[in-house]
């Protein structure tokens, strides 16, 4: 909770944020002006608070409403913004959305927003929460004039891609402005984790749930339930990715899918299959039938219609954001699945706890140049986190041609197998969302790994550097299907400790 949430919203609110303003930015070179009295808010038709330079504007629009109570601030927020450019035409105009929390609903209007003007220099919305909008005005305030900069503070705009939810926002704040704070770093990293599993436990309940209404309503049963599931996840993932690449709409919203389905042909729209259609188009992407992620049997069942997604889905989906958290929701899917087969399980049971991931990999001590095997992949985690882990390494060292190491490290380093065939294309999924350029996952026993199972990729044929895995525990033979020559082929040699000899 911060200080904003217990002031009266008519005479106190938008007066203190003005005063905190001032002290924070008065000194860098702003002017704020409240547009309301020291007794009253801000009247309609103009912006509660503006804050502005010679070279940028900023709307601050302040609110204690939250969910669907406010809604009618984002079209205020979005009209006053445009009056604003249009008045400052030489001007960077954008706007701080100042709110307890920000609903899901605000949120996809302003990425919607935020979108549409993604070729532009301005005109973008940040939603910002009292417990950040606090903390920013306080850091700010607290220090020099020259710790924070007009450009460093304009400059998380160009980041709106990444305004996923309030956490994010906060956890970009630091990553932009307040980085060397290692407490602070700590503390947000410690909400993250907690948002994300209750998140995530919250997500496996509504998954369940609407398993148990396609089985009811007869749409789909058996294992085309969970397939179903599986391929709804990876729209609403896929749909999420678009946005943040600025590639188009989220198809998966209600304004958005019924635009979408209007488009469409008459049949397709009389037999209210437009969610059939949109799998079809996602499925015939080039990417997609090169790594072979979708094969021909991958499809809705004919009972599956526009008024489930409507009614049913899009309502339960408009609660998460899952682009830019931690959350394994296709490995959620899966998780339903092992409760449906009435085996003793709780979240996060059947695949590798996320912290534990985190640890082996850094244990691992995971290089640039790596070429990794997870034989046992599950859902594709230790891939995930090593993938990532090289990135950062690639992003923070003196290397020339990041980039290039970046599409290497996503092409060629990074391999996986499972047995299940629905658990590797999860894992291929999986990957596809986490920004690997090819998917080198493949249905395989990973104990019978030959030399050439990956199509004969040359990077696998030469040399694997570090197997991370959590294989399956059960009653299994390990030796079966080796024989002699492949044993002596395969000598396992401990790998250098190179933390010992740091």
């Amino acid at each position: 909770m911060s200080k904003y949430d217990t002031l009266d919203a008519r005479k106190e609110l938008e007066q203190i944020i003005s005063v905190d303003l001032k002290n924070a930015l008065a000194k860098r070179g702003f002017e704020i002006v409240h547009n309301g009295s020291e007794t009253s808010n801000a009247p309609g038709g103009v912006p509660d608070i503006e804050v502005f330079n010679d070279q940028y504007h900023i709307n601050v629009e302040v609110t204690q409403r939250t969910k669907s109570s406010a809604d009618n601030e984002y079209i205020a927020s979005k009209g006053h913004l445009e009056l604003t450019k249009k008045e400052n035409t030489t001007k960077k105009c954008f706007v701080w959305y100042v709110s307890p929390e920000t609903h899901r609903r605000m949120l996809d209007s302003i990425i919607e927003y935020n979108f549409l003007h993604k070729d532009e220099t301005d005109l973008k919305i940040l939603p910002i929460c009292f417990e950040t909008f606090e903390l920013f005005i306080t850091k700010l305030s607290e220090s020099v004039i020259d710790l924070y900069t007009p450009n460093e503070i304009i400059r998380i705009f160009d980041k709106h891609t990444e305004f996923v939810d309030d956490q994010r926002i906060k956890k970009l704040f630091f990553k932009e402005l307040f980085s060397s704070d290692i407490q602070l770093g700590e503390k947000i990293a410690k909400e993250e984790v907690e948002r994300d599993q209750k998140m995530l436990e919250s997500l496996i309940k509504d998954l369940d749930k609407l398993e148990d209404y396609l089985r009811e309503q007869g749409i789909a049963t058996g294992e085309r339930a969970i397939d179903t599931l599986i391929y709804l996840v990876f729209i609403k993932l896929y749909e999420e990715k678009r946005v943040r690449d600025g590639i188009g709409k989220n198809r998966l919203i209600k304004e958005n899918f019924l635009d979408f389905k209007s488009n469409l042909p008459l049949e397709i729209r009389e037999g209210n299959r437009a969610i059939h259609e949109l799998f079809k188009t996602i499925k015939s992407e080039s990417e997609f039938n090169d790594s072979g992620m979708f094969g021909y049997n991958d499809n809705f069942t004919d009972d599956l219609n526009d008024d489930f997604v409507k009614n049913k889905l899009i309502p339960i989906f408009d609660n998460y954001a899952i682009i830019g958290t931690k959350i394994d929701a296709l490995g959620a899917v899966y998780e339903v699945l092992a409760l449906r087969a009435n085996k003793d399980v709780k979240v996060g049971q059947f695949f590798t706890p996320e912290n534990v991931v985190s640890f082996m990999v850094k244990l691992a001590e995971v290089d640039i140049h790596d070429i990794v095997l997870d034989p046992a992949c599950g859902t594709g985690r230790f891939l995930i986190w090593s993938m990532e882990n090289m990135i950062k390494k690639v992003n923070q060292s003196s290397e020339r041609h990041k980039q290039d190491l970046i599409k290497n490290i996503q092409l060629n380093q990074l391999f996986g197998s499972d047995i299940d065939s629905r658990i590797a294309k999860i894992a291929k999924m999986n990957m596809w969302i986490h920004g690997d350029g090819k998917t080198n996952v493949i249905r395989h026993n990973g104990l019978l790994l030959g030399s050439s199972p990956f199509n004969g990729h040359d990077s696998y044929n030469n040399t694997i550097d570090i197997v991370l895995t959590n294989p399956p525990l059960g009653n299994l033979n390990y030796q079966e299907g080796y024989t002699d020559d492949f044993r002596k082929s395969m000598d396992v040699l401990p790998i250098k400790n190179k933390t010992r000899k740091k």
